[in-house]
């Protein structure tokens, strides 16, 4: 099961590209990577939806002396854009369990557990919660203090393509530039994936 976790450090899998040394970071290198396979980075990236502990949220709203960070703004805002899928299969009930009144449901973007669920994650749960870990019924409720099962962004009903994307601070690579097969523009240009109804 663990090896799920180390595609994105495996050559074969990522280009391994790297941003050029960044000024504003404090000449820091930022990674980039990029997948060696069909469907490109998602190869490597699983699309996981995660917002985050609730206690964060809280401390940036602090940190900037703006409520409007605090948790149960940004609880409020994910509502608004997300569709989570909180009817599951039975497969899924001993180890997923999450609510409507915690979770958006007609939101523009779906997320949803995956197709089927591992038996080996079943298990891990089981294991991990028997040595006292505490299980996490549903990890995006702002409680992230035990195991859980994540959520992806990946609708069965949906095609991607992507769509370019300005970061004008970013500075690339010699290596970058050379092997990407698109246009000069992307010295100033990456690209996202979005989700477009099929």
């Amino acid at each position: 099961m663990a090896e799920r976790y180390i595609t994105k450090d495996v050559p074969s899998t990522n280009w391994g590209y790297q941003t050029a040394p960044q000024e504003s970071l404090n000449g820091r290198v930022l990674d980039l990577s990029r997948g060696k396979a069909l469907g490109g980075s998602s190869a490597i990236n699983y699309a996981c939806w995660t917002i985050g502990p609730k206690d964060d949220y809280d401390y940036w709203a602090e940190l900037v002396g703006d409520d409007s960070f605090r948790w149960e703004h940004a609880q409020r805002r994910y509502k608004a854009i997300e569709t989570y899928e909180v009817d599951l299969p039975s497969q899924f009930q001993p180890v997923v369990k999450p609510k409507g009144e915690d979770h958006g449901l007609s939101g523009p973007l779906h997320v949803q557990y995956s197709g089927r669920l591992d038996p080996k994650v079943t298990t891990a749960v089981e294991l991990a919660e028997s040595i006292g870990f505490k299980r996490l019924d549903d990890v995006n409720t702002g409680e992230v203090r035990g195991v859980g099962v994540y959520v992806i962004m990946i609708n069965a009903s949906m095609a991607t393509a992507e769509i370019p994307i300005e970061f004008p601070r970013l500075h690339m690579t010699e290596s970058v530039k050379r092997p990407l097969p698109l246009s000069s523009k992307i010295l100033r240009r990456t690209s996202a994936s979005l989700l477009i109804p099929s």
